[in-house]
C-alpha cells in the first residue's frame, strides 16, 4: 500500500508539474499577434492620429509589412543559397547577387509607396516620423529582450 502511494504521488506530481510547466511556457511566449498589437498600440500612440484614419493607416501599413517580410524571405534564401554554395561559378554568383539586388530595390519601391499612400491619407509630418517611430518600436524590443535575458542569466549566478 506503501509503495502505491509513492507511485501515485510521484506520478501526479510528474502530471501537475508539467501542466504548470506547460502554462508558464505557453505564457512566456510572443506570438505574431502579441509582436503586432504591441507594434499597432506603439506606433499609433506615437502618430497620435485621428480615429479615422487610425483603421486605413493600419491597413496600409500592414500589407506593407507583409510585401516587406516576403522580399526579406527571398534576400535571406538567397544569401542562404550563397553562402552554402562555396562551388559556384562566378557568373551563379553574379547571378544570384543580381537577383539579391533586384529584390532589395523592390523593397526600396514598396517602401516609397508606403509613404505616398500614407501621405493622402494623413499629414507629411507624421509620414516622416513613421521610420523613426518604427526604429524606436525596435529599439524597445530589443531592449525589452536585452533585459529579460539579462534577468534569466543573473538568476542562474552561482556566488562560491
Amino acid at each position: 500500500m506503501k509503495k502505491f502511494t509513492v507511485i501515485l504521488f510521484v506520478l501526479i506530481s510528474i502530471f501537475f508539474g508539467d501542466q504548470v510547466y506547460g502554462f508558464q511556457k505557453e505564457e512566456k511566449k510572443f506570438s505574431r499577434e502579441k509582436y503586432h498589437a504591441v507594434q499597432k498600440l506603439f506606433i499609433l500612440e506615437k502618430l497620435d492620429l485621428s480615429a479615422e484614419n487610425e483603421e486605413e493607416f493600419w491597413t496600409i501599413y500592414m500589407n506593407t509589412q507583409k510585401q516587406i517580410l516576403d522580399s526579406q524571405r527571398k534576400c535571406r534564401r538567397i544569401r542562404k543559397e550563397l553562402y552554402a554554395n562555396d562551388s559556384a561559378t562566378i557568373s551563379e554568383s553574379n547571378k544570384l547577387f543580381d537577383e539579391l539586388f533586384q529584390i532589395q530595390k523592390e523593397e526600396l519601391v514598396i517602401k516609397e509607396n508606403l509613404m505616398k499612400e500614407l501621405a493622402q491619407i494623413m499629414p507629411v509630418k507624421k509620414v516622416l516620423k513613421l521610420p523613426r517611430i518604427e526604429e524606436q518600436f525596435r529599439r524597445s524590443m530589443i531592449d525589452k529582450i536585452d533585459r529579460k535575458s539579462t534577468r534569466l542569466n543573473s538568476s542562474h549566478l552561482v556566488i562560491s
